[in-house]
């Protein structure tokens, strides 16, 4: 699902739904700062999907009593107070063992909260952005520890430095890493990151790592000459997009099991290496907005062709302005879970559904009980509703609710 639009729910909706505590499943958009304490009240809760309008969403600790959460992804939530930068103190024993998703965090640089994660132990995905992260101490960015989350499989991080008015790489004399991954997760996205030699050495040093996607990426001197210590034992997928890579130079090992390279608007690259074309996995090539890389792409092609005797590595080269290169990724989380080139859309109209999944017998007294401000046919973004009370349909029966 791609930018859907939400219906806002205001403060007296949101207690509404507080009480219905047989909910599995809730999507909402709001513009509150921080959830009420009654969501405490849907113990039952396994998915939360929240678009948050409004400044950064706090997340109160009495999230962790929602002990069946399995999704809680919301655009823009911290376990922080923005405006102060105080932390929002989880008790340490406090763990929500069930949850498998978590997007999309916002955290700023503090030690003292650097084991959050660990209340989230059984963590399958994760997405945050990083504020600027700077350690004086240790004269490296500083970056969360991760390792311990043993069940991770998919990371997706934005930095977000303080050196500019909006996200993207700070210019800094040392760009390397505090790097703590955890060794067995398959996919990592990293967005606005400035990166070293070394930063990209601990990168390729993780053994598990299947599909690497770097954008909007400054590489330190504009170099990648990736040597022994470089390999990439099990990455089958590399994409760049927007990275400030001029020349880089292959080790005869550096990706053994490559099957795809994408290189989307990397316009300082001058050539793609010609030892892509010893990489006897690779089976395809896929340049966006990049002309400058199609004649070694093809001569590439040409080569492995000769070697091979047959059509086996493809290259797929756009350059039309009327298409764009879109990751397909979940509009709540950010988690993206694969990438292709999409034609363009514009959307030109802007449509607002809402679906309440409950027994049979509700239906028509949900039907005649909820009234809209506005007919179906001019249905703004931002509907009131008059509800009667959540008790008049009988709250235990509910066990899905969709406003988007």
């Amino acid at each position: 699902m791609l930018d859907p639009s939400f219906i806002i729910v205001k403060d007296s909706l949101l207690n509404e739904i507080c009480t219905l505590n047989h909910l599995t499943f809730l999507r909402i958009g709001t513009e509150v700062k921080s959830l009420p304490s009654s969501f405490s009240n849907l113990w039952n809760l396994e998915t939360l999907w929240v678009k948050n309008e409004g400044s950064t969403l706090v997340l109160l600790p009495n999230i962790c009593d929602l002990v069946k959460l399995r999704v809680l992804n919301v655009t823009g939530c911290s376990f922080f107070d923005m405006d102060t930068d105080e932390p929002i103190l989880i008790a340490e024993d406090s763990k929500l063992e069930n949850l498998r998703e978590l997007g999309k965090l916002v955290l700023p640089y503090s030690k003292e909260t650097e084991d959050i994660f660990k209340r989230f132990p059984n963590l399958q995905e994760l997405s945050f952005i990083l504020k600027e992260s700077w350690d004086y101490l240790i004269e490296r960015y500083w970056f969360r520890k991760l390792d311990f989350l043993s069940k991770l499989d998919f990371l997706r991080v934005e930095f977000e430095s303080s050196n500019t008015k909006e996200s993207g790489p700070s210019v800094a004399t040392n760009w390397s890493w505090d790097f703590h991954f955890p060794s067995n997760f398959k996919t990592l996205l990293l967005y606005d990151f400035p990166l070293s030699y070394d930063s990209l050495s601990t990168i390729a040093r993780l053994p598990n790592l299947e599909e690497l996607f770097l954008m909007r990426t400054i590489i330190q001197w504009e170099e990648w000459n990736m040597g022994e210590e470089d390999t990439f034992e099990n990455l089958k997928y590399l994409c760049f997009e927007e990275v400030t890579l001029a020349k880089w130079d292959l080790g005869e090992e550096s990706f053994p099991v490559l099957e795809k390279l994408a290189l989307w608007e990397c316009h300082k690259l001058e050539e793609i290496p010609p030892s892509f074309g010893n990489i006897s996995s690779l089976k395809f090539i896929e340049l966006y907005k990049s002309p400058q890389l199609e004649h070694s792409a093809l001569k590439i092609k040409q080569y492995v062709d000769d070697m091979t005797g047959g059509d086996t590595l493809k290259v797929e080269i756009s350059r039309a302005p009327t298409e764009q290169v879109l990751l397909h990724y979940d509009s709540f989380s950010g988690n993206c879970r694969s990438a292709k080139r999409c034609p363009h859309r514009t959307r030109s109209l802007m449509k607002v559904s809402i679906e309440l999944f409950v027994n049979e017998p509700f239906l028509a007294a949900l039907s005649s009980s909820f009234i809209l401000s506005s007919p179906p046919a001019a249905m703004p973004c931002t509907v009131t509703f008059l509800p009667p009370k959540a008790g008049d349909f009988n709250c235990g029966t509910f066990k899905f609710i969709n406003f988007g």
